[in-house]
């Protein structure tokens, strides 16, 4: 049996842009995962692309591996 992909729509640190919504795009939409994002100098909580966070190993990479599974449905 072959392991499913991790999307990021399917990550529980997921937020689609709500221009994305509107014009059918997911180009902004944003990881929320603390691990990738918070400051750790004022605590503030920021986030990234989610195109940025699986393009460099640095973050999440092409595996995924901040990824969490987000239980249920989100709509």
């Amino acid at each position: 049996m072959t392991e499913q992909p991790k999307l990021c729509k399917d990550c529980l640190h997921y937020k689609k842009s709500w221009l994305g919504h509107l014009f059918g795009s997911s180009s902004l939409d944003r990881c929320y995962n603390p691990i990738i994002t918070n400051d750790l100098i004022t605590g503030d909580i920021k986030s990234k692309s989610c195109e940025d966070t699986r393009e460099y190993e640095m973050y999440c990479g092409r595996s995924g591996k901040y990824f969490e599974q987000l239980w249920g449905d989100r709509k």
